[in-house]
């Protein structure tokens, strides 16, 4: 499915990766800890396209999709970024964040699916509410309701539980895990917390210094 091939990536005089590569087979998970600053969210920026890599290269399905220099546009890419930020547009309501990635289907049909998200994610009567109306494990929902709702072959997550209290957490992740697992996508996740890390995969690895161990 995905296979990245010796990848790295320097900012001025910060080398973010070290000819990094791995693979995933198809509905498999891999799990990424490791310190702030070590190269995490530069790896998943790469796979995604939205940074280039100054080595290496990155393939989906057998096609090349990053090299030095030129990468394939995100959109084409069928992943779903849930970023360690909130990257919610504030002007749009929650229904349509989550609208905004369907563009493949008809009017209809998405805001059929935006609903069922909705109602999945325990979030029936939020479709008209604002951002700001939202509590912070209310907004983390809808951003990775938002990276579902395209039904994206590959997710991508770069810490999609920081700053959320043990309850919201707990909820979250067992949500993570039913649209991940059941559905058989590919999941790259990257957290700093080990016991979240050990709760979605029995061999996470470790980055530390740009190079996965």
């Amino acid at each position: 499915m995905l296979r990245v091939e010796s990848i790295s990536r320097r900012y001025d005089t910060q080398e973010a990766l070290k000819k990094t590569s791995f693979s995933l087979k198809e509905g498999e998970t891999m799990v990424i800890t490791g310190p702030s600053g070590s190269g995490k969210t530069t790896l998943l920026r790469i796979v995604a396209g939205l940074d280039l890599p100054d080595t290496g290269e990155v393939y989906l399905r057998g096609e090349l999709i990053s090299r030095p220099g030129w990468a394939a546009q995100p959109h084409t890419r069928n992943m779903g970024f849930v970023f360690q930020r909130s990257t919610l547009w504030p002007h749009m309501t929650v229904g349509q964040n989550i609208l905004y990635g369907m563009h493949r289907l008809d009017i209809s049909a998405a805001e059929e699916r935006m609903r069922h998200l909705l109602a999945e994610a325990g979030l029936e009567n939020f479709e008209r509410r604002y951002p700001s109306q939202l509590s912070g494990g209310e907004a983390r929902r809808v951003e990775i309701l938002r990276a579902l709702a395209p039904q994206p072959e590959i997710m991508l997550m770069d810490e999609p539980l920081t700053n959320l209290d043990p309850e919201n957490s707990e909820r979250l992740l067992h949500f993570i895990k039913e649209n991940i697992y059941e559905k058989d996508r590919c999941l790259i996740y990257v957290t700093h917390d080990r016991s979240e890390a050990e709760e979605l995969s029995s061999n996470p690895l470790v980055m530390e210094g740009g190079q996965l161990r």
